[in-house]
């Protein structure tokens, strides 16, 4: 084969019209839309959880309570506030921003302050407000917190990066990481499902249950199972600060509603009034709560409250059926 042929079988000037080009190498004006959209789920989600996110969050946060020399002393979060990525910069200008390629040179984590106003009271009278510096947290690139964002991409090549880059992802320690997104559960929905290892529960347990994912508006969650027993009733089973806790049915019940047991029964079964099996275990499981003597909501409650006060770690001077409220708060239908 005659060795100048591969270039006699090239391609004639048409082709090369990109390298005169007077504009090759110019950067466009703006980013390739379609490219940005690639990442666009991840970096929505964190703007979200760093604005709208943090704020339902810290809301969500109990104040912490504590008796000292006969007085109640509370901190109670009011605000959290989350920085853009600073390095500190001299004494004249004490901060200064960084950005993503110096991270990445100095194997540094790409982050800014997390700072919280906390307010603290004594025997619920306020005594002011500290603003406290709570840590680091790593910032998306591209995000709304990133120094990068909106940068055309001639001012992205100025700060050592691509032309369209798109973000989505984080710098730890000079390393890119992206946080995987994994399939859940249907938040807030009950499914009903077969699991033999539910009968290792105890005696009288069946494989058969309903498990809830239940989420709150700022994304915790709690799961909750209800586990069919042998004898026709049912327990409810949730976890509290990774241990788990087992109750029968019928006490939740008591304590959500301020119902008769008639007309929890009459909602019960409703639809189903023919259905005797139903009828008696539904039956059973209110039986259970009457045998013990509690009758009402408040009885129930207290009762409750009494029984899981020292696991939940409430203030003593928090009444039995006010440790029960923050117990169903924290851990039982909390999206409700």
């Amino acid at each position: 084969m005659d060795p100048g042929s591969r270039w006699r079988n090239l391609p004639s000037g048409p082709s090369l019209k990109h390298l005169t080009d007077p504009s090759y190498g110019i950067p466009r004006e703006q980013q390739k839309a379609a490219l940005q959209e690639l990442t666009r789920a991840h970096v929505e989600s964190f703007n979200y959880a760093v604005h709208e996110g943090l704020g339902l969050a810290v809301q969500a946060i109990p104040p912490f309570e504590f008796a000292f020399k006969d007085e109640r002393i509370s901190f109670t979060i009011l605000d959290a506030v989350i920085s853009p990525p600073t390095v500190p910069k001299g004494t004249i200008c004490k901060e200064a921003n960084v950005y993503p390629a110096e991270c990445r040179g100095r194997r540094s984590t790409y982050r800014g302050k997390l700072t919280a106003d906390i307010n603290w009271a004594v025997n619920g009278i306020s005594k002011g407000i500290i603003k406290q510096f709570l840590g680091y947290v790593p910032i998306m690139v591209k995000s709304k917190l990133c120094n990068l964002r909106n940068l055309p991409p001639q001012a992205l090549i100025e700060h050592h990066e691509e032309a369209e880059e798109m973000g989505g992802y984080f710098i730890i320690n000079g390393i890119e990481k992206v946080i995987r997104m994994l399939i859940m559960p249907r938040r807030n929905f009950p499914i009903a499902m077969i699991r033999p290892k539910w009968k290792t529960r105890g005696p009288g347990y069946t494989q058969y249950g309903v498990s809830m994912h239940c989420v709150r508006e700022e994304h915790s969650a709690v799961n909750m199972n209800l586990h069919y027993l042998e004898n026709g009733t049912v327990m409810l089973n949730f976890i509290y600060r990774k241990e788990l806790f087992f109750l029968p049915l019928g006490f939740a019940l008591k304590a959500l509603v301020s119902f008769s047991d008639y007309q929890i029964f009459q909602e019960l079964i409703k639809g189903k009034e023919d259905d005797s099996f139903l009828r008696n275990s539904v039956s059973q499981m209110l039986r259970i709560v009457m045998e013990e003597g509690w009758l009402t909501q408040k009885q129930v409650l207290n009762y409750l409250g009494e029984c899981f006060r020292v696991k939940l770690n409430v203030p003593d001077w928090y009444p039995n059926e006010q440790a029960a409220e923050f117990l169903f708060n924290q851990c039982i239908c909390i999206h409700l």
